[in-house]
This record gives structure tokens, C-alpha cells and sequence, in this order.
């Protein structure tokens, strides 16, 4: 009999980088088909168009699972803002239902994942419990471990690179996805910028605009693409309203259709500018320039890791200037990235491996 495999993450919407995440962790679950049976709960329902998913209720995920996959995403802590909130959501929707899972003593792995901060004291000492029995526990950068090991605890714990940069690109972009149409209207001669600024306006994504409409006004050779990297309407008219304040002959706003076909655009543009994480991060992985304007403090780690700080700043801190000096510092050329830092995001799939090795089989 097949052993019944939760993967468990932050899959709840159609987000680009929670989908990539689960999409990889999937992947590599396939395998071992003839052993395991590897299913979700709360996936967003558009995952169903671009890979397998098997759903299962959470009750049954929680209770009725033989392993538990908590797969890669930054769900087991909280954001830099409505902290109430959001240590509410990562009780209800990720550590209660991992607490239920460590009660019944079922093998469980945590991998990739982001930890901390976390304000409620129940929440540190669940999550304490949680990482203590996990059979594998391994975070994507020095500070989840640093608060892992200030809240007790004692577990082995490995530091290994988000999912994504240890995957080879072929992965992200052999789909048959054809994104010609939406290169073909762009003069040869200009350099490809995609811009991706999501968040609500504040001062310092307003500063982005402005250095970027400076920006813009100095190189006649640039090419505005303006981006998404999920469905919503929200996001959407964002950049429209944004690209409303560029002609028309120099720039276009590219829905999100899918992340198949976001990969590719990424795979084919000269630079990349972004507030989020994934979309930096995949980027970087095709080799691209990437100016960082970070909406939450987690991206600043990445940037840290990969030797490239200088090129991402939190969004709130962004001052008038601040993005048009790394603009003016783009090269349009593919950037190198540290072959031992891609080694290292591999183990992410060796770990994984290695537990469905002891634990999927009778």
C-alpha cells in the first residue's frame, strides 16, 4: 500500500512563488509515485492548469497522512506590518495544524522554509515543539536558524538556499509557453526592463516611481515591461496606472497568465526591477540584473546571500535617488552567480530525497 504524503505550505492563492515552491516540491514527489501517494489541501484552484494536484480535505491531510512535506515559503513567521494579523493567519492556517501533526508522532520534514519573527508566545512555543520533532529541519537563510535556536530549539538544523535557485532553469521555462508575440512589437535595439512594484503606494515605492521616470527620461533605449505576478485585479490596475505615465511606444503592461509564461518573459528581458521576492529570484537565476525594492524585510536576506546587497533596499526606507543610482548602474549583461551558493540550494532536493528514501517505503 502507498503511504499517504501531505505537502503542506502557503499554496492558498495563485501566487508565482508559492506556486513555484509547490510545483518543484511535487516534482520531485512524482519519483516516487510507486511508494507514495503525494497530495495538498487549500491549493489555489489555477494550480490544476499548470501541474499535478491531488486535493485532499485538511482534516484528512492533517489525520489521516503517513508523512508530512512542510515544503519551502516564508509561512512560519510574520511580516513587518499588521503583525497581529499575520501571527493569527500562521497559527491557524500552518503551526496548529503542525502542531497536530507532531501530536501524532507521524515522520515529518521541514524544508526550505523561512522562520520568525513571531509575537505570541504560544506561537514560538508550537513552533518550538514542531521543529524539535521533525525528522529533517532545514531553513533558507542564517536568521530562521538564529531564531529557531533563541527560542529552544535543540533539533539539527541545516542552512540551505530558497528551492528555486538550486533547480535547473529548463524546469520554469520548457512548456511550449510562446511569449514571441509579446517581444516581437519591441524594437531590437532597446534594452528590456521588466517592472514589477505590486504594493500599496507609500512614500518610498512613489521615490521608485519618480527615479524611475528620471530614469526612463535619460535612456531612450530602454523598454518598459510592466508586470504581475498574480491574478488579481489589484495588481493589474496597478500597472496599467503605472504605465499610464510612460508613451505608450516605449512600454506595455503584461497581465498574469500564467507561470509558465511569466518564466519565460523573465528568461528573455535584460533587467529586472521588483518588490517581491520570486520573481528577484528567478531572475537571478536566469542570470538577470535584478534591482531590488523589497516590500518585506525577508527579501533583503536573499540579496545578502547572493553578494548583491547593494542592489536591493526596503521599500519604506527608499529615499528620492536611492533607485536611480542602481539604475544608472545596470549593464543590461547576464550577471554571475556563486556556483557554491546553487550547489547549496540543491541539498534542498537531496534532503527531501533522502526522506522519502527512509520514510516512503514499508
Amino acid at each position: 500500500m502507498k503511504k499517504k504524503l501531505y505537502i503542506h505550505g502557503s499554496f492558498m492563492n495563485d501566487n508565482y512563488g508559492d506556486f513555484l515552491l509547490y510545483y518543484i516540491a511535487e516534482n520531485i514527489c512524482k519519483r516516487y509515485s510507486d511508494s507514495i501517494e503525494s497530495f495538498s489541501s487549500a491549493v489555489d484552484p489555477s494550480y490544476t492548469d499548470y501541474c499535478s494536484v491531488i486535493r485532499k480535505p485538511k482534516h484528512y491531510s492533517i489525520f489521516q497522512s503517513d508523512l508530512v512535506l512542510f515544503a519551502g515559503g516564508g509561512y512560519f513567521g510574520e511580516p513587518n506590518k499588521r503583525k497581529i494579523y499575520w501571527n493569527l493567519r500562521c497559527l491557524v492556517k500552518h503551526l496548529i495544524p503542525a502542531y497536530f501533526i507532531c501530536n501524532r508522532k507521524i515522520p515529518y520534514a521541514i524544508i526550505g522554509v523561512e522562520t520568525g519573527p513571531l509575537s505570541f508566545k504560544i506561537s514560538k512555543i508550537i513552533l518550538k515543539k514542531v521543529c524539535n520533532h521533525a525528522k529533517v529541519l532545514s531553513v533558507r537563510n542564517i536568521e530562521s536558524k538564529q531564531f529557531l535556536e533563541s527560542i529552544g530549539v535543540k533539533n539539527k538544523i541545516e542552512v540551505y538556499p530558497d528551492w528555486i535557485m538550486g533547480i535547473e532553469p529548463s524546469l520554469l521555462i520548457n512548456h511550449e509557453t510562446n511569449v514571441n508575440q509579446i517581444f516581437n512589437d519591441i524594437p531590437k535595439k532597446c534594452k528590456v526592463l521588466f517592472v514589477h512594484l505590486t504594493t500599496r503606494m507609500n512614500e518610498g515605492k512613489n521615490n521608485v516611481i519618480e527615479d524611475l521616470k528620471e530614469y526612463f527620461q535619460q535612456e531612450n533605449d530602454v523598454y518598459l515591461l510592466f508586470g504581475c505576478d498574480q491574478k488579481t485585479n489589484t495588481q493589474y490596475l496597478r500597472a496599467s496606472e503605472l504605465a499610464n505615465d510612460f508613451p505608450k511606444d516605449r512600454c506595455k503592461v503584461l497581465a498574469y497568465n500564467s507561470p509558465w509564461e511569466l518564466s519565460s518573459v523573465l528568461n528573455q528581458v535584460d533587467a529586472v526591477l521588483t518588490d517581491k521576492l520570486h520573481v528577484g529570484i528567478v531572475a537571478t537565476l536566469f542570470q538577470k540584473e535584478v534591482v531590488s525594492v523589497a516590500s518585506h524585510k525577508k527579501t533583503l536576506k536573499f540579496y545578502r546571500y547572493i553578494d548583491r546587497e547593494e542592489w536591493t533596499q526596503y521599500i519604506l526606507d527608499v529615499k528620492r535617488g536611492d533607485t536611480l543610482k542602481k539604475l544608472n548602474r545596470l549593464t543590461y549583461k547576464p550577471i554571475k552567480v556563486n556556483n557554491e551558493f546553487l550547489l547549496k540550494a540543491q541539498y534542498n532536493e537531496k534532503l527531501l530525497c533522502e526522506f522519502l528514501n527512509s520514510y516512503g517505503s514499508e
